[in-house]
């Protein structure tokens, strides 16, 4: 339950009803009953009639999903889709015409958090910015670069559209998405421009106090000194 959030799971009507429901339970009482839920209808059980209809909600979309995954079987479109995900992406998500995002739409959303202007930290700050941008470039212009490979913990696709598990063992290795669009899906948890086209905002912040980074310069020191 604590993973459900009605702005990124639910439909603008959805969330509606939510709204509705936490301003006043008792006018929507046949739509809470509906929704399965058994117990006291008012306000002081507000939080528990919201559990149970966003869990009755999701549960719904998740019947449709698998019934419209059964209906794709028939046809072998699932497979189809799987191998060539790129091609069929901008069939599923709306956004650049179904075109990935680059460096430049990725470096648009960063919104950094600054030191004071002309502090030292402000200027490794932005140092470290203009870094991450060169990265993002190289990302965008060279093919080549390619990271670890590490192998599948399990099938994300069989697992949403198979509600009763598949224990099957298989040999799939997967390496990360370097790419501008990995970089987005790794910060995000989504590759694609926003569906609803809101303005995508990365808020970063600069931890200068890092003990990791304190914990290596000291390892470092050891080890010249050695």
């Amino acid at each position: 339950m604590d993973a459900l959030i009605p702005e990124k799971h639910l439909t603008c009507h959805e969330q509606a009803l939510l709204e509705g429901i936490k301003n006043d339970p008792t006018s929507l009482q046949d739509v809470i009953l509906e929704h399965e839920h058994t117990g006291n209808i008012d306000k002081d059980h507000v939080d528990d009639i919201i559990g149970t209809v966003m869990i009755s909600l999701v549960s719904k979309i998740l019947i449709y999903l698998n019934e419209f995954r059964r209906g794709l079987d028939l046809y072998g479109l699932p497979a189809l889709i799987q191998a060539n995900s790129d091609l069929c992406k901008h069939l599923f998500v709306r956004g650049e015409g179904g075109k990935a995002p680059d460096a430049n739409y990725l470096l648009s959303c960063l919104m950094p958090n600054y030191s004071e202007d002309g502090s030292s930290r402000r200027a490794v700050e932005e140092q470290m910015v203009d870094h991450f941008q060169d990265l993002l470039i190289s990302l965008e212009d060279d093919e080549q670069v390619t990271g670890y490979t590490e192998a599948l913990a399990w099938n994300a696709i069989l697992d949403i559209a198979n509600t009763e598990g598949n224990d099957k063992e298989t040999g799939s290795y997967q390496s990360p998405d370097l790419t501008p669009a990995g970089v987005l899906g790794w910060l995000t948890g989504q590759k694609h421009v926003p569906i609803n086209e809101d303005n995508l905002k990365i808020h970063v912040d600069f931890d200068h106090d890092c003990w990791l980074l304190e914990h290596v310069a000291e390892m470092l020191l050891c080890q010249l000194n050695t």
